[in-house]
């Protein structure tokens, strides 16, 4: 069966388990975080309420930066789902990542998701911006 990918960029790391050791830097460029994830066709509806869910935790904590997108023409990757979540720096980084793992509704929100097997995550990806290095 033909999966679907979905590239994840939020601090899915703690959902799923894989923590990311950023280095600290203050004042820095804005950073992304990226998962590429694989969802079965069947499972995507499902894939996406948890993430509905996710996102309800992440707004109640006061973190922003978290959107989903799913791409409409990109030849074999259409219709994969894209998640972002942007932090001002790396310090907003480990701040925000600091706070999910604190919330015991993030927690319960990450064990629920591991334990129903909808996505895979294939992989993990920090990018920092460079727009300011390019003018």
């Amino acid at each position: 069966m033909k999966l679907h990918r979905v590239v994840v960029l939020v601090s899915l790391s703690l959902v799923l388990g894989l923590g990311v050791a950023a280095p600290v830097v203050a004042q820095g460029p804005p950073v992304l975080q990226v998962f590429l994830v694989e969802v079965a066709p069947k499972d995507v509806d499902g894939y996406m309420a948890q993430l509905k869910e996710a996102q309800t935790i992440v707004g109640k904590l006061g973190l922003s930066g978290f959107r989903v997108f799913q791409s409409t023409a990109a030849g074999p990757q259409t219709g994969s789902i894209i998640i972002s979540v942007e932090s001002k720096d790396m310090m907003d980084l480990a701040k925000n990542q600091a706070k999910l793992q604190a919330d015991p509704g993030w927690r319960n929100w990450v064990a629920k998701s591991q334990k129903s097997g909808l996505g895979t995550i294939v992989s993990n990806s920090l990018m920092v911006e460079q727009t300011a290095r390019t003018k």
